[in-house]
């Protein structure tokens, strides 16, 4: 049973598109990893100044 989808140019073409998407969705997340991982080091810092209490959450920041 050969329903003629092996040969299909058009077939060929999602599958290319497909793979293309792919691969420019994770070199995207990639960067955006990186980028999100190096300002992370920096908001331990920043949430050093934050206390939860009885009556809620505080923010301090000594200039």
């Amino acid at each position: 049973m050969d329903f003629g989808l092996k040969d299909n140019p058009r077939l060929t073409g999602f599958g290319q598109s497909v793979v293309l998407q792919g691969v420019f969705l994770m070199s995207f997340d990639l960067v955006k990893f990186l980028i999100h991982n190096s300002h992370g080091k920096k908001l331990t810092v920043l949430l050093e100044g934050v206390h939860m209490g009885p009556g809620g959450i505080g923010f301090r920041m000594d200039f």
